[in-house]
């Protein structure tokens, strides 16, 4: 071999090693995949590295391709679309196969589904009280996670805030309760209620005052643990166990939707609290829990719009 042909040859090399290490260099900052569900890729799914901003969605293959991102060691992907599960998987920039593989949720309600506590409750997982995860309390964290958060807003309390509880029953808070509201009859107008006998002790109004053979529609709003299958028969006098926990964590992570009136946008006359909403509560040995971010995996968790207004 001639000295110039050797010379021609180690440049040829040189510039083809150059060419593999940019390959090398340009690639290290990519983590690229699929996302699947049993059936095969799924479009238009959300894909961002754990607790990051930016994120990518899937092609019609499923394809999908995160760049600028350092070499660092393994993140966790994760990957959620409409009516499945957030799936994730962990890997490093330069991995060109990465499959994250989406399980669907329900799509429908189970009215059996026995509500998990706010407070701590023993447990496995997804099926323990939320504050075993969600609070300071026995914690090294030094500031409130949401289930202290909750305790100190008024929707722990709605179930048994005296107010409500009063202005329910026509009582005081020491139980003393107004005799029932009186009614007149007018052959015009009917029914009315009329003042209450001066000669008897009063304690303030009350709706079962004036409807004692009704249980009303209050617990829709303030008790709807108790009220979810059936608001119009559940009194907010009568709870037990977990139904004193007012509006909960695991009530309020269970709604998928709410009833509106598409002329107004509003409810429905009429249809407050849990008689305008529509949940997903799960069947037996599953969770699920709507959320306002699409990258809390693993678990049986979504994403939800709702959940942020």
């Amino acid at each position: 071999m001639t000295k110039r042909k050797f010379k021609g040859l180690a440049v040829a090399l040189i510039f083809a090693s150059l060419l593999v290490s940019c390959g090398e260099s340009a690639s290290s900052d990519v983590i690229s995949g699929r996302v699947l569900d049993e059936s095969g890729p799924v479009v238009g799914a959300t894909v961002r590295i754990k607790a990051a901003e930016n994120s990518v969605t899937t092609d019609a293959g499923g394809q999908f391709f995160l760049t600028g991102l350092k070499p660092e060691g393994m993140v966790y992907v994760t990957a959620w679309a409409a009516g499945y599960y957030i799936g994730g998987a962990e890997a490093s920039p330069g991995d060109d196969e990465l499959e994250i593989h989406l399980h669907a949720h329900t799509d429908e309600d189970n009215p059996d589904y026995a509500w998990l506590p706010s407070l701590y409750h023993p447990g496995q997982g997804e099926d323990q009280g939320c504050a075993g995860c969600h609070s300071m309390v026995g914690s090294d964290v030094d500031f409130p996670l949401p289930v202290d958060e909750w305790l100190l807003d008024a929707h722990a309390g709605a179930a048994t805030n005296p107010r409500f509880l009063t202005m329910y029953s026509g009582s005081d808070v020491d139980g003393n309760q107004s005799p029932l509201t009186r009614y007149g009859y007018n052959r015009d107008y009917g029914s009315f209620p009329i003042r209450p006998d001066p000669n008897q002790p009063y304690y303030g109004p009350g709706y079962k005052l004036d409807f004692p053979e009704t249980a009303g529609n209050c617990a829709a709003c303030h008790t709807p643990l108790a009220a979810v299958n059936g608001a119009y028969s559940a009194d907010p006098t009568y709870l037990t166990d977990i139904e004193i926990e007012g509006i909960s964590c695991d009530f309020c992570h269970k709604i998928w939707d709410i009833r509106l009136d598409p002329v107004t946008n509003m409810p429905y006359p009429n249809m407050p609290g849990v008689l305008s909403l529509e949940f997903r509560r799960p069947p037996e040995g599953h969770q699920f829990f709507a959320g306002p971010l699409d990258d809390v995996a693993p678990g049986e968790d979504t994403y939800s719009p709702i959940q942020r207004e």
